[in-house]
């Protein structure tokens, strides 16, 4: 029989291992990094790719590793930064009443340029949003009582409208708390965001599980997660994946996002 002093020794040495092998890991990573710092261009999340996989063609782009390689990639200023929207003249448009004018005149800070544009129809305020450059919205979309609106929350996903801004509102009964997004048909890249939202569909448990891990290798930690079934398949699920960002880290994270994770983000946000 084995003895319990073989078996933590046993277990010891396999941690001992797997450190090595990390180690091992982080230096061929940082190398790669190194080799693309000598080529004095900087690489787009494809191009970033592209390179790791050339280097590493039996690893997978939705892992860890790769995201520690986009990391190293944006310390040493080597990734392209994602492009900040240039904003003009345009119009807001939203549906009057108490909580959304409160809502308004703090998204207004944002959009010192912006027309108000009061309207009466959730719809058309979304397609108008939806098609109208440098053009936004204030929706609705979460309560304290209720939880997520789904019917705006739909309308979102429909007219792919990206999220601006988060603001809370307290309604009249001094208990409820409304929770308006300020929306466009682009995403406004900013520095500064603390949030960041992504929609992904993984084909497996064990998809998500890597991709959160990755996220969080690069300076986003887990701020809320919401699952729905597909509707032409009730057992796969696509994720609304809200994240907090650290500073310096949109590059990187986007780069993940739009590469190793076959999707788009859907927010770039602060919660004012």
């Amino acid at each position: 029989m084995i003895s319990f002093d073989i078996l933590q020794k046993n277990a010891a040495y396999v941690r001992q291992l797997r450190r090595q092998e990390n180690a091992v890991e982080l230096g061929q990573l940082n190398e790669l990094a190194r080799i693309a710092l000598h080529s004095q261009t900087q690489l787009s999340p494809r191009d970033a790719a592209n390179l790791y996989l050339q280097a590493f063609p039996d690893m997978r782009l939705l892992s860890e590793n790769y995201a520690v390689f986009l990391k190293f990639l944006s310390e040493k200023n080597l990734l392209i930064p994602v492009r900040q929207a240039t904003e003009k003249q345009g119009t807001l448009f939203y549906m009057p009443n108490r909580n959304t004018e409160i809502a308004r005149e703090k998204f207004s800070a944002l959009l010192p340029h912006s027309c108000p544009s009061p309207q009466t129809d959730f719809l058309t305020i979304c397609e108008s949003v939806a098609s109208e450059d440098n053009s936004f919205c204030i929706l609705p979309v979460y309560s304290s009582t209720e939880g997520e609106l789904p019917a705006f929350a739909r309308m979102i996903r429909e007219y792919q409208l990206k999220i601006r801004a988060m603001y809370d509102v307290t309604t009249s009964d001094g208990e409820t708390e409304l929770r308006f997004a300020l929306l466009s048909g682009q995403i406004y890249w900013s520095p500064d965001a603390a949030f960041m939202e992504i929609s992904f569909q993984p084909e497996s448990g064990e998809e998500l599980t890597t991709s959160l891990a990755a996220l969080q290798r690069l300076g986003a930690s887990l701020y809320s997660i919401n699952a729905r079934p597909m509707e032409y398949n009730m057992n796969s699920f696509l994720y609304k994946i809200t994240v907090k960002v650290m500073p310096g880290s949109i590059d990187s994270i986007a780069a993940f996002v739009s590469v190793a994770m076959r999707t788009g983000v859907s927010g770039v946000f602060n919660i004012l």
